[in-house]
C-alpha cells in the first residue's frame, strides 16, 4: 500500500513501514510473553527483534515491487497512456 500511493522511492518507504510494523510485532511478542510469566532479556529481545524484522523485510521487498508496479500502471492508466492487452 506504502509504495502504490508514493511514487518517490516506494521501496525505500516500504522498507521503511515493514520495519515499523516489526517493532509494533516485537513489541506485542514481549508483551505477550511478559503477560503470561515469561522474562525479557537483551539476548531474547535481540533475537525477536532481528526475527521478525528479517522476516518481514523478506516480504515487503516483493511486495514493494509489486505495489509500485501496480501505482505505474494505475498512474498510466488514468494519464490514459496504458494500452490494452490485446490477443495476437
Amino acid at each position: 500500500m506504502t509504495a502504490a500511493l508514493s511514487p518517490e522511492h516506494a521501496g525505500v518507504r516500504a522498507l521503511f513501514a515493514a520495519f515499523l510494523t516489526g517493532c509494533l510485532a516485537t513489541a506485542a511478542i514481549l508483551g505477550l510473553n511478559l503477560a503470561f510469566g515469561g522474562t525479557i532479556d537483551s539476548a531474547f529481545f535481540w533475537l525477536v527483534l532481528r526475527q521478525v524484522v528479517n522476516e518481514g523485510a523478506l516480504l515487503a521487498i516483493p511486495a514493494a515491487g509489486l505495489g509500485a508496479l501496480g501505482g505505474y500502471a494505475l498512474r498510466k492508466a488514468r494519464a490514459g497512456r496504458l494500452e490494452p492487452a490485446t490477443m495476437p
